[in-house]
């Protein structure tokens, strides 16, 4: 993909955000040239070390290549949470592509605990993530350092629009 394809996708991708295109459940392509896939959902894990991804969308297969901008926030529950300032915890945006899960290899984002039971603060982190045509696709988040936070819960909110 070259520069100019990249930032007219780009492009595209700021305007359908700004006007609010992203649907609730998968969607095939609307108009050529237009969104390819988009959705966005919500579930609630039980945050354990045996478990690094967490994906909150329903799969859904690639009918061509494209650029996935995904957007996850996670939020915990936990009635015993780390120490005030723990940052142990650390998310990324996830896609697992026919099987393969992977992150967005980027620099972490920290869940960090206020100390006092009920609702952690929010965490939210987008990524660009491109899939292939044919891959089954689903998003969410990647879940690293959790120690702490075994057997909380935890919701995960996605959303992703695809060019």
């Amino acid at each position: 993909m070259n520069a100019t394809n990249t930032t007219t996708r780009l492009t595209l991708l700021a305007a359908a955000l700004c006007a609010g295109l992203a649907a609730s459940a998968p969607a095939s392509a609307q108009t050529a040239g237009t969104i390819k896939n988009s959705g966005s959902v919500g579930a609630v894990f039980t945050i354990s070390t045996a478990q690094t991804y967490y994906y909150a969308t329903r799969a859904f297969k690639a009918k061509q290549d494209a650029l996935c901008q995904v957007t996850s926030s996670v939020q915990v529950l936990d009635t015993t949470p780390p120490l005030a300032g723990s940052t142990t915890a650390f998310m990324r945006v996830a896609a697992n592509r026919s099987g393969v899960d992977s992150d967005d290899g980027i620099l972490r984002h920290f869940l960090t605990s206020h100390g006092i039971s009920g609702y952690q603060p929010t965490v939210t982190r987008t990524a660009l993530m491109p899939i292939t045509a044919g891959q089954t696709v689903q998003f969410g988040v990647s879940l690293g350092g959790a120690t702490a936070w075994e057997g909380a819960s935890m919701t995960v909110q996605t959303t992703y629009l695809c060019y």
